[in-house]
């Protein structure tokens, strides 16, 4: 808020880090590929409707049946993958990226997601910085010693999916992985549960 961060660049960056937090969660990007992300990377969006639980007839062109899902088409190009391999994905979050390109002054489809002027991305002692800020405020002190970085947002999306259900071919696309990778590190959270 303007009363708790006065300085209007500064509340700004802190509002563009709360959606990379959120996009980061809901795209599994590598930090690298989120760094290198352009609005032209961000190809559409679409609006779907969950169905309800109970199959209750109703017309399609009824859409109060059901929770809007926003989603977000994304280009991962070869040369900012880790992997060296493009990917294309469909995912949630679509409503994240809106919002920041409402906010955003650099909006062209050579400028940076996340970046405050389009064409460097944030430094990496502020988002050190923010990160601090993040597990502070949300009373986890010892994330350095539990290893949790940026980075942890991905492993984070990955895991929510694997616990959810979503088929390992289907996460290792959209996550630019293979699917033994991902049996191996993630699906021990599926047999936890």
């Amino acid at each position: 808020s303007k009363k708790e961060c006065p300085d209007d660049d500064t509340r700004l960056e802190r509002l563009m880090i709360r959606d990379y937090v959120l996009i980061s969660s809901n795209t599994y990007l590598r930090v690298g590929e989120a760094r290198q992300l352009t609005w032209g990377d961000v190809e559409k969006y679409e609006t779907h409707y969950e169905q309800p639980i109970d199959e209750v007839s109703l017309d399609d062109n009824d859409y109060d049946y059901g929770k809007e899902v926003h989603l977000v088409h994304l280009n991962i190009r070869a040369e900012t993958s880790k992997v060296r391999s493009s990917r294309k994905l469909i995912t949630r979050g679509g409503e994240y990226f809106k919002r920041l390109k409402e906010r955003q002054k650099h909006t062209n489809d050579e400028d940076l997601v996340f970046s405050m002027d389009g064409t460097t991305h944030l430094h990496h002692a502020n988002k050190r910085k923010h990160w601090h800020a993040l597990m502070t405020g949300i009373g986890i002190t010892n994330y350095y010693e539990r290893k949790l970085t940026w980075y942890s947002l991905r492993h984070y999306g990955i895991t929510q999916r694997v616990v959810s259900g979503v088929d390992l071919i289907d996460i290792s696309q959209m996550a630019g992985t293979s699917a033994k990778h991902i049996e191996s590190t993630y699906l021990k959270y599926r047999k936890e549960q």
